[in-house]
């Protein structure tokens, strides 16, 4: 993944939340797009994560938010999301917390697969 085409105060929060535990992102931004005008964007930092199933998907809310608060990151939100016409699962983390966040990714911090 190309992180320099990702919004910059969302990049460190994207290559971490994929490097450090595998997640696989598939949309993110930091709320500047939304401020610009474009379509769609929202007015605040966001990661779209896709889930390989959906049968676990609560679980794997729950795990990302644990990992979160472990790593002391404040004012994040996790929401589990499904459609049925395309079967595809998914989380949307949100909130101020996200924006321009520095960590390093490393080994997987917390036990467990990635989802």
């Amino acid at each position: 993944m190309n992180y320099k085409q990702l919004s910059p105060g969302i990049r460190g929060m994207v290559r971490w939340l994929r490097e450090a535990w595998g997640y696989e992102t598939v949309d993110s931004g930091d709320g500047s797009n939304w401020a610009a005008g474009q379509e769609g964007a929202m007015p605040i930092p966001m990661v779209a994560i896709q889930l390989k199933t959906w049968s676990f998907m609560t679980t794997a809310a729950d795990v990302l938010l644990t990992r979160l608060v472990w790593a002391k990151i404040k004012d994040v939100h996790v929401e589990a999301c499904y459609d049925t016409d395309t079967r595809i699962a998914l989380l949307i983390v949100s909130g101020e917390g996200l924006r321009d966040f520095r960590g390093e990714p490393r080994a997987k911090i917390l036990p467990g697969s990635s989802t």
